[in-house]
């Protein structure tokens, strides 16, 4: 079964729109579900849903979390716990599903572990401002579209192409108003990092923990088109993504492809860690390799962290070591020029005793 997560956010209007887009393609588009994902909308949003559910012919839920800013990440992942299909598809409730929207994001058996990415082609203020339904169900909402938008998908999806035929650290693009995949491909990666909060970068973010646990990715720009709404941005969009909340920490040079804070919160104690040193040393730097999962074998570290003791000062006091965060590969401090983190210790610590490496780790409680 097919789960479609359609998030939303005090958009009643928008939401009816794509629901309606939706229901239109219920005929010969086989086994689904709808789960509304809620954050932190009024009572107009759940009469929107009400109304929706008396008239589908297939399973409609309404999940909601309390309104404490943007938590787009946290309430797809509430949407993905409440779904029951092995497919999970999500789309945003300002985001108009064309027909063929959900047969295009049914695989083939050959395609059935994939990731399908999607797009969005945008409708102009006035279009977005008089659609209805009944346009929406005659089929004409392609015709709204500026043309403009159909060239730029084109592109898109050539360039998509291009980038799935010939890897690309940061590429093809990603974004969850328009993706399906697995639902144990997405259980595999814990889900969206719900420390992302605010607009923008969990979606990169995602793209880039599938990609490293080695997940394919298929190309359905042309095939799943959906119309993006006109609305005013949400007051956490900085008109840049460099600008973005997020952008520190999405670039912070490290990450866990299984993130700690997804569909499930883990504790540090289940990543796998590896001490590399022999013994404590002046000046000693000692390197902690961090992965994931019950088969280490299978798994390559993922942040590398050293500890560096430095030379007593000779004031009577035992050096206080600093501890470093970077991707792997990254040489020992000070010889770095890429992105790292910098972890204040507290106190002197010997990094080969278990009373230290429990120190360590509770130092990199709020970091990894």
């Amino acid at each position: 079964m097919l789960s479609v997560i359609v998030s939303t956010y005090n958009r009643a209007p928008a939401l009816r729109l794509v629901l309606e887009g939706i229901l239109c393609q219920a005929q010969g588009a086989g086994d689904f579900e709808v789960i509304v994902a809620d954050d932190g909308s009024g009572p107009d949003t759940a009469a929107v849903v009400e109304a929706f559910r008396a008239r589908a012919p297939f399973r409609v839920e309404h999940v909601w979390q309390e309104n404490r800013g943007f938590r787009a990440a946290r309430v797809r992942n509430l949407g993905a716990k409440a779904a029951r299909g092995t497919r999970i598809l999500f789309l945003d409730g300002d985001c108009v599903p064309l027909p063929g929207f959900l047969a295009a994001h049914r695989p083939r058996p050959r395609h059935e572990h994939h990731v399908f990415i999607g797009d969005r082609m945008f409708l102009d203020r006035e279009p977005s401002a008089t659609l209805t339904a009944e346009a929406i169900a005659s089929g004409g909402l392609g015709a709204a579209l500026p043309g403009v938008e159909r060239r730029r998908l084109r592109w898109r999806a050539i360039k998509t192409g291009f980038y799935l035929f010939f890897p690309h650290s940061h590429r093809p693009r990603l974004v969850t108003a328009n993706l399906s995949l697995p639902r144990a491909v997405f259980e595999d990666v814990n889900g969206l990092d719900e420390r992302f909060t605010g607009w923008g970068l969990e979606d990169d973010d995602l793209r880039r923990r599938l990609r490293r646990r080695g997940h394919r990715f298929r190309n359905v720009l042309r095939q799943a088109e959906v119309c993006h709404l006109w609305h005013e941005p949400v007051p956490s969009f900085p008109g840049r993504v460099r600008d973005g909340v997020n952008q520190e920490y999405f670039r912070r040079g490290y990450f866990l492809a299984r993130c700690r804070h997804g569909l499930r919160a883990r504790p540090l104690a289940e990543c796998r860690i590896a001490w590399n040193g022999e013994g404590p040393a002046e000046g000693k730097i000692w390197e902690i390799s961090i992965g994931w999962g019950a088969r280490p074998k299978w798994l390559p570290s993922e942040i590398r962290v050293y500890v560096a003791t430095p030379a007593p000062t000779g004031l009577g006091r035992g050096p206080t070591p600093e501890i470093w965060l970077a991707a792997p590969g990254a040489p020992p401090p000070p010889r770095w020029h890429g992105r790292a983190a910098r972890v204040e210790a507290t106190a002197p610590l010997d990094p080969a005793s278990a009373a230290g490496r429990a120190q360590i780790l509770g130092a990199l409680e709020a970091h990894v």
